[in-house]
């Protein structure tokens, strides 16, 4: 692993248990985060506290990076309580950027709930990230079924 400083304003979490209890109060409110299935607080402080995860924190939100395999690949999921995301395009492209040289990623992919157009959007628009495909009746909200989009961006687009 390099290390690269990180963009402005972006930074580094430090969570214990509790602290992430109170961030899953904030995000439970969005479901789409939450579009893998995640379904209780147990599960989510499991996830931010595994070794393959780290979470960089914004203003306005997180981006929670998980399934780290440094030299290949991760997931990334960005979540603003403000919903504005074409006012951090810049941002989250430069911590993409550092995701790549840091852990010197191959792809970094990501999942969006079907439901979501305005994220899909966002991410082929603004990112750069590639439709791959989709799982169908991927996740339940409300009792509802959902089909999950699969989205990546490769080292050769980013760097």
């Amino acid at each position: 692993m390099i290390w690269v400083d990180l963009p402005p304003g972006v930074a580094l979490g430090s969570y214990t248990a509790e602290k992430i209890k109170n961030l899953w109060d904030i995000l439970r409110k969005y479901p789409s985060t939450f579009a893998d299935g995640t379904k209780n607080v147990e599960n989510f402080v499991e996830r931010i506290l595994a070794g393959d995860s780290i979470v960089l924190e914004l203003d306005g939100g997180i981006i929670l990076v998980e399934n780290i395999r440094e030299g290949h690949s991760a997931e990334f999921h960005a979540t603003f309580w403000d919903h504005k995301l074409s006012a951090r395009t810049g941002t989250l492209k430069q911590c993409i950027y550092w995701l790549f040289l840091v852990f010197q990623l191959e792809r970094l992919e990501t999942f969006v709930a079907d439901y979501a157009r305005a994220v899909r959007r966002f991410l082929t628009g603004k990112l750069g990230f590639q439709h791959e495909g989709t799982l169908r009746n991927a996740f339940r909200n409300n009792g509802e079924l959902h089909n999950l989009d699969v989205y990546s961006i490769i080292k050769s687009e980013v760097l």
